[in-house]
């Protein structure tokens, strides 16, 4: 065996951390957090599978609650933690969404035993993920930083 892998390097380098301004994070962490209120609605877990049934007391209670025929894991019993979930952070490369009273975060929490619904399935990242992409493009153009 005469050849192998050969590698010549014409300028060495690193990559620039991407730093992108609070109004991206602000748009991308919206859009995550409508992504995320769309899958509730349609009774599908933080995994991307549709969740589990409720249990037979609840099914009957929130039944006669809302008066639905065949109430899903939705996360909208009272309806409370659907309107208080929403981006509370979006700076420093951090976005954080959850509920915006202390209360309802208490009871997300609860229910979130029951069933992981808060979250990101994967099908969902990727989407996110797709859609962002044209906010790192400026810093891809930026990012390369060559050494001297």
């Amino acid at each position: 065996m005469a050849g192998g892998l050969q590698v010549q390097v014409k300028q060495s380098g690193r990559v620039r951390p991407a730093r992108l301004d609070n109004g991206v994070l602000t748009a991308i962490g919206n859009e995550m957090v409508k992504r995320q209120l769309e899958r509730w609605s349609k009774g599908i877990n933080a995994d991307g599978n549709q969740a589990k049934p409720l249990g037979k007391k609840y099914f009957f209670v929130k039944k006669a609650y809302l008066r639905q025929e065949h109430p899903i894991r939705d996360n909208r019993f009272t309806g409370a933690l659907a309107a208080n979930f929403q981006l509370r952070k979006a700076i420093d490369g951090v976005i954080r969404a959850e509920p915006t009273q202390r209360a309802t975060r208490a009871a997300a929490a609860k229910a979130d035993q029951y069933e992981q619904m808060i979250g990101f399935s994967g099908p969902e990242i990727n989407e996110i993920l797709k859609e962002s992409v044209g906010a790192y493009g400026d810093w891809v153009e930026k990012a390369w930083i060559p050494i001297k």
